[in-house]
């Protein structure tokens, strides 16, 4: 500028990109400067290649890129680490801390800056601290345990990490981490561990640990089952020695490829050996533990002796319960959920018309059903689903050649071992032959009611309590009842309270099975009374015990009254007989009174004779 002002020639500078003959780039410098030359004022420049002090430019430039995201990723490093940090002088005073360390110690950073270190220790503690602090300041590194007082007073185990940052002066570097969580873990490991233990030496199972195929450790329950006395004596014992011959090779050569990490089966069985020689069916379940030592294999051992033996047990029963199956009289069959048939025994067969079994799988139920019944069939077949079985329904059925049969089904449920509904077994009976029976029963009993209905004589019965059972309309009628009054009353209600005690006589011959005929009079529903010649007879179960009793009625009641009549005639007869031959007699004795009166007229005692005739003749006078 001072060049310029003072009029004299200035010198321009710049930089630019220069282009070689062979078409490369390169960064230069150029100065150019004016100058007079004989011929006149020219510009004189001068061009240097910069390109080594451009790449050093950017190197500088990167290094201090570089420099400024170290120096930003240690400061989040610093701010960001979980575990507290913390710098301290030669003196123990704190010059730097991160946000971990305030909320370690519950100090903010301000109070942590004006503390020391062994502000934040006991008293029983510092004289540990100062042998570290010694040790670390010399350029050892040291990692230690020790309790720090917080703020509000409560003491925290820490796990330190020191060391020595030289920095034109001597700083120590501490890394503190909260161990306590780890304290904690670590004895909940050991009681674990312990817990474990007691587990695995009390465990109803069989455990043993192998290594290469050798054992290095057996529970109780294993030496019981090997018929050993200690673990001593299994110790060192190749694991194929536990089992028989037949299967030893096999079993080493699987643990040998199990501790290879090479696949084979994690669960087998096989035939046990004991150490007396006697062989047993074993399971075992294997896999692979780490211990502390490195890892081994860890069998788990049952003896399924009792298993084995139930299981002989079941295929003989099945064997047994599928020949009950074949052999049943009844139609039985298995199907899925959807009414698929899985299984039909022969029965079965022959009730749809079908030669084999097996040519009904894969059929559904359902198209067996004739279509009036198939909706309430369905319907069924849910409610199996629901409550677990339906027990006798009937539906009209289809056979294999389109007629139709009545039959009566009854359904259960199947589950499997977890309790989830598996199958539906269903037992079918052709009632074909039952339907004509009853269809029979009820023309029958239909013929029998309306003669009993239409009976003059009076139907009744009683069950084993004496109370009214059946009557028909006649029998009700002689006591001025409905029927259905009289249904379930007790007998004694028809019976006069002084008659009550020779109507249980009669109920008690009937109870020893005889059959009689009365006459006994009934209390109608007004009070009077109505005379029925009994036929009474007992009802016998089954078993032949008195179940009630069962009477035939006819009303007498106006033969009694005719009777009655009848009787009162003949008595009054009877006394007129009586009372005429009285007389008869007596007018006889009168007649020879008389007589001797006359003949004695004459006497001296003629007047009291008068007297007395006259009494005799007035006496005889009305009999005649």
């Amino acid at each position: 500028m001072r060049r310029r002002a003072l009029g004299l020639p200035v010198t321009t500078e710049f930089e630019s990109v220069g282009l070689r003959p062979d078409g490369s780039e390169f960064p230069f410098h150029a100065a150019v400067a004016p100058i007079q030359l004989p011929d006149g004022p020219a510009n004189v420049s001068f061009i240097t290649d910069i390109t080594e002090r451009k790449t050093t430019e950017t190197n500088v430039a990167r290094l201090n890129a570089e420099l400024e995201a170290a120096l930003s990723w240690q400061r989040q490093i610093f701010e960001g680490s979980r575990d507290a940090i913390f710098l301290s002088d030669e003196d123990g005073r704190f010059v730097a801390v991160n946000s971990a360390a305030t909320e370690l110690t519950g100090f903010s950073r301000e109070e942590l800056l004006t503390m020391r270190i062994p502000d934040l220790h006991e008293e029983s503690d510092l004289a540990a601290y100062c042998a570290f602090q010694r040790r670390i300041l010399d350029g050892e590194r040291i990692l230690s345990e020790a309790p720090i007082r917080r703020k509000d007073g409560c003491k925290v185990a820490v796990e330190f990490n020191n060391s020595v940052v030289i920095s034109g002066r001597r700083l120590m570097h501490t890394t503190g981490r909260d161990v306590g969580d780890r304290k904690r873990a670590l004895e909940e490991l050991r009681v674990s561990e312990e817990r474990f233990r007691a587990l695995i030496e009390r465990a109803p199972i069989a455990i043993g640990l192998g290594r290469k195929a050798v054992t290095v450790y057996a529970n109780p329950k294993y030496l019981e089952m090997y018929g050993f006395e200690s673990v001593d004596e299994v110790r060192g014992r190749s694991i194929g020695e536990q089992f028989a011959p037949s299967c030893r090779a096999e079993i080493e050569e699987q643990a040998r490829q199990r501790a290879e990490g090479r696949p084979v089966p994690s669960e087998y069985e096989a035939i046990g050996q004991r150490k007396d020689g006697s062989m047993f069916p074993v399971h075992v379940a294997t896999t692979i533990v780490q211990l502390a030592d490195g890892p081994c294999t860890a069998g788990f051992l049952t003896d399924i002796t009792q298993r084995k033996r139930a299981e002989e047990a079941l295929r003989e029963s099945e064997a047994r319960y599928r020949t009950l199956v074949d052999a049943s009289p009844d139609a039985i069959t298995m199907t899925d959920l959807q009414g698929t048939l899985i299984l039909s025994n022969p029965q079965n067969a022959r009730l749809y018309g079908y030669d084999d079994p097996q040519a009904m799988q894969g059929i559904n139920v359902f198209d067996l059903v004739a279509s009036e019944d198939r909706q309430r069939a369905m319907k069924d077949a849910q409610k199996t689903l629901d409550a677990g079985g339906v027990t006798s329904i009937e539906y009209m059925l289809l056979r294999k050649d389109g007629s139709r049969f009545p039959a009566g089904v009854s359904t259960s449920l199947l589950r499997d071992a977890g309790g989830t509904p598996a199958a539906v077994i269903g037992i079918t009976r052709d009632i074909s032959k039952r339907k004509q029976a009853e269809e029979a029963l009820r023309v029958s009993e239909e013929r029998y009611r309306r003669i009993v209905d239409t009976a003059n004589e009076g139907i009744w019965s009683v069950n084993w309590k004496l109370r009214t059972t059946f009557v028909n309309d006649a029998f009700a009628r002689m006591l001025g009842f409905a029927p259905e009054e009289m249904l379930g009353a007790p007998a004694e209600t028809f019976t006069f309270p002084e008659d009550r005690e020779e109507f249980r006589k009669h109920m008690s011959i009937r109870r020893k099975g005889i059959s009689e005929q009365y006459e006994r009079r009934f209390r109608r529903k007004d009070g009077r009374e109505c005379w029925c010649l009994v036929s009474g007879a007992p009802i016998l179960d089954s078993d032949g015990r008195f179940a009630g009793s069962f009477g035939m009625l006819t009303d007498v009641t106006e033969r009694r009254h005719l009777e009655e009549q009848l009787r009162q005639s003949q008595k009054m007869e009877a006394v007129g007989r009586l009372a005429g031959g009285v007389a008869h007699d007596f007018n006889n004795l009168l007649t020879v009174i008389l007589g001797y009166s006359d003949v004695l007229r004459g006497s001296s005692r003629a007047p009291y004779l008068r007297r007395r005739r006259k009494s005799g003749g007035q006496a005889s006078g009305p009999q005649r």
